[in-house]
């Protein structure tokens, strides 16, 4: 198979991450065995009024054992530019904005979450890869149906 050479400005990503940063997290552990785990995420977006090619988005990561035993709270926020906003559709914005930042950000989150519970007596938490566009497709179900029900 042939090596194909691609020049990297040719595939620039017209997303920018600005920032990120953790600003709060909980974790509580009582040292007992952990057995299983239930995970949640909640994923928030605030869309900057006056600049409107960045959105800041919010996940909040949710961690606690069944046994109740472990319980650990992220928050990871990520301030995101789109180059070039004017050139794309309102449905190409909102997917660029919302699914590929949060596919951005998820693997600093995980690794956030092994990193605060790589401890003495206790095996590291490792999440598993998320499937953005599933998760995205959740939220926009559950949308769907609250105005239905409304």
């Amino acid at each position: 198979m042939a090596a194909t050479k691609i020049n990297a400005n040719d595939v620039k990503s017209e997303l920018e991450m600005l920032r990120l940063f953790f600003p709060e997290y909980s974790f509580k552990y009582d040292g007992s065995k952990i057995s299983s785990l239930k995970v949640s995420y909640t994923v928030n977006f605030a869309v900057n009024k006056d600049i409107k090619d960045q959105m800041q988005i919010t996940i909040l990561t949710v961690i606690n054992s069944l046994e109740n035993s472990l319980s650990l709270n992220v928050t990871a926020v990520g301030e995101f530019k789109l180059h070039n906003y004017d050139n794309f559709s309102e449905q190409n914005v909102e997917i660029i904005l919302k699914r590929n930042a949060v596919s951005i950000m998820l693997p600093f989150v995980r690794s956030q979450v092994s990193l605060l519970t790589t401890q003495p007596g206790m095996s590291p938490i490792l999440l598993p890869p998320v499937d953005v566009n599933a998760m995205a497709d959740a939220n926009q179900k559950q949308a769907d149906e609250k105005i239905n029900e409304g």
